[in-house]
């Protein structure tokens, strides 16, 4: 049994061959798995270690993405041996809450989505937790301890404040390889994937530097993903300029897609166009609700279609934020970098996907 007392410090006391502990309110291992109180902002399974965060409803509705600097927490941080959180996921019941999970290509209007859900009163919204992509890196490591993470990062995502509460999940896009062991894990589990057309994805990488920088860096991960993708295995990613690079990752993406689309005999996954998303919401978001089988009746729906708060930029609110004005920036971005979008759109046409597919029209 776990000596609870020589994990759990106050503040001040030091565990025992551990860290010190600088939080009282934690009081057991059990409160761990009790409620999203404490959330796991990092894994480090070199050094065996958790680190958590004292959260509120509140800080993760204000947190743009959880685990990086933007996450909004109260107190300070905590850190956990790693072994003693395993041991005490065992010894936790299975998760019962919904789990909804937001599938995207990143820059594809997925923080927007997730906004939309947070409008719910029944949805606990979770957006880039770091353990999932710390989970999905092992993965792509092949280090064999990923799946045992995994099930401890599950646990440790799925709780939730009241019974029959929802948690939407939005992963960090190289997260999206977890998707099939996710799904077969947990069948009550659904998800959206959220991709733009690919020429709206290229103009989106390639307005900014550290996007294409991103996308430079993604491409060798995404190689290793993309070797089980007939046409993409055979396509050396060093190779790539930065346009055919952002639509390998596109492709990749787009791929992962309707591979779990080809099990999915439940009908748990739903693509959605995030440029629909702005320009047609409320038919767009009918779609996604009603594959995510969540309940949500029309006097909720009609609210969220008119918050006031979705007019926003997601990750600037002094920034309006609407289909004008997204048409407006990608005209502008269309005007500087167009040439080098049709770079990529021409090498994605001369691998044989038609313009059905990459319009996702089909």
């Amino acid at each position: 049994m776990v000596d609870e007392r020589a994990i759990i410090g106050g503040r001040g006391r030091r565990a025992r061959n551990g860290p010190q502990q600088n939080s009282s309110a934690l009081r057991s291992m059990r409160d761990l798995f009790a409620s999203p109180e404490f959330f796991p902002v990092g894994i480090d399974h070199h050094r065996r270690l958790v680190t958590f965060v004292r959260m509120t409803r509140e800080t993760y509705a204000d947190s743009v993405f959880l685990g990086s600097s933007t996450t909004r927490y109260v107190g300070n941080p905590i850190t956990l041996r790693l072994d003693d959180v395993v041991f005490a996921c065992r010894r936790s019941s299975r998760p019962t809450a919904k789990a909804h999970y937001i599938l995207n290509t990143a820059y594809c209007c997925s923080t927007l989505l997730s906004n939309y859900f947070e409008l719910l009163p029944n949805c606990l919204v979770l957006r880039e937790p770091r353990p999932l992509a710390q989970v999905a890196a092992m993965m792509d490591e092949e280090d064999p301890r990923w799946e045992l993470f995994l099930d401890v990062c599950m646990k440790l995502l799925l709780r939730t404040y009241e019974p029959g509460q929802a948690v939407v999940i939005k992963p960090y896009e190289p997260s999206n390889r977890l998707a099939k062991t996710l799904l077969e894990r947990d069948p009550n589990a659904t998800a959206t994937y959220l991709i733009t057309p690919l020429r709206s994805f290229l103009l989106s990488v390639l307005k900014s530097e550290e996007r294409c920088e991103w996308v430079r860096g993604r491409v060798a991960s995404a190689a290793r993903d993309a070797s089980r993708y007939g046409v993409l295995s055979g396509i050396s990613a060093d190779a790539l300029t930065t346009p055919q690079a952002a639509a390998y990752v596109w492709l990749l993406n787009y791929s992962l897609f309707r591979a779990l689309k080809r099990n999915d005999r439940a009908g748990r996954v739903v693509l959605a166009n995030g440029d629909a998303l702005v320009e047609a919401p409320e038919s767009t978001l009918r779609a996604v609700l009603s594959g995510s089988g969540l309940q949500v009746d029309e006097r909720q729906f009609q609210a969220m279609i008119s918050a006031q708060s979705i007019q926003k930029y997601s990750k600037d609110s002094d920034r309006p934020f609407d289909a004008a004005s997204r048409h407006d920036q990608l005209n502008e971005i269309n005007r500087c970098w167009g040439e080098e979008a049709d770079e990529g759109m021409e090498w994605v046409e001369s691998l044989g996907f038609s313009p059905q597919d990459l319009q996702l029209s089909r």
